[in-house]
């Protein structure tokens, strides 16, 4: 028989809260797509709003950065909802780090495309990381994948 280990590293201090709306911003890790927003925003109409698939973010001070349900998050301000939602809260974490590991599960909402990852890339090569120290933030990645998505 084998044995599988899972490791939960840094997700270990992860803590499941009710936020209000007005203390979670929008990240510009990667553009908010408007047809996915109008689609959410629909489905919130319809059948409201999904409590099983909270936010992923990351605190910055007295505000939330959302690392994960961006598209969510616009779709519920466009709504004018003014509540608490769901949201995983994960201190200590790079915020780019968990939107690239949220953004791999199946059930995305928007899934990135290269250009994100371009995106991503470029933003943190400004901020001066290395290839191998962006390798190093994003799980999966190595250098010479950090490399060849490199402008």
């Amino acid at each position: 028989m084998s044995e599988t280990q899972t490791t939960l590293g840094d997700a270990s201090t992860a803590e499941l809260k009710q936020i209000s709306i007005d203390e979670l911003k929008l990240t510009e890790l990667r553009d908010v797509r408007e047809p996915v927003v109008e689609e959410i925003k629909e489905r919130i109409t319809t059948s409201g709003y999904n409590p099983a698939r909270p936010l992923r973010v990351v605190p910055r001070g007295d505000t939330y950065a959302v690392a994960d349900g961006n598209h969510r998050l616009k779709a519920l301000q466009e709504l004018g909802v003014r509540d608490t939602v769901p949201c995983v809260v994960e201190p200590n974490r790079d915020l780019l780090a968990v939107a690239v590991e949220s953004n791999q599960d199946e059930d995305t909402y928007a899934e990135p495309d290269l250009f994100d990852e371009l995106d991503y890339i470029a933003r943190e090569k400004e901020r001066g990381l290395t290839l191998k120290e962006i390798a190093a933030k994003v799980d999966g990645w190595s250098e010479s994948y950090v490399k060849k998505r490199s402008l």
